[in-house]
């Protein structure tokens, strides 16, 4: 697998180690770390940055990345790609994998339907439900991507 050049998606790697019950799992784990908003949302989704201002935080997801990975023997750039497939909502289990679209509405609402409008409509209503201005909220919804 080629390496990605993470700083044209605005996001840069820290390298931690991990502990599962108190012991240091053998390995690092992948964090990443926003650099560069705007690319982030580009290559993220606005969904994805957003989770991570609601207290869903990046560490967390990609230490259970770790945990999982790292008695594999997987490479520093594999786990980054799980990393970030886990924080898109692409979970892989065996052989398949199955892709499960969760977009995140504000107040930490999960939303999973498959229309772009009804997202929309969804962050509109919950962004003013969170007392943003019905403008605001619905001008800031039609950007999100879908």
């Amino acid at each position: 697998m080629s390496a990605r050049n993470w700083m044209e998606t605005g996001i840069s790697w820290l390298a931690e180690t991990v502990k599962q019950g108190g012991y240091e799992v053998k390995g690092e784990a992948q964090i990443p770390q926003i650099v560069d908003l705007q690319l982030a949302i580009e290559f993220l989704g606005g969904d994805v940055v957003m989770k991570s201002l609601n207290g869903t935080s990046f560490r967390v997801s990609a230490q259970s990345v770790a945990r999982s990975l790292l008695p594999k023997g997987v490479d520093e750039e594999t786990m980054r790609e799980a990393v970030i497939s886990r924080l898109k909502g692409i979970r892989t289990r065996s052989v398949s994998t199955r892709i499960v679209k969760v977009y995140q509405l504000p107040g930490g609402i999960v939303w999973t339907g498959d229309d772009e409008l009804e997202y929309q409509q969804a962050w509109a209503a919950a962004g003013v439900d969170q007392g943003m201005d019905a403008q605001v909220a619905l001008q800031v919804a039609t950007t999100m991507k879908f």
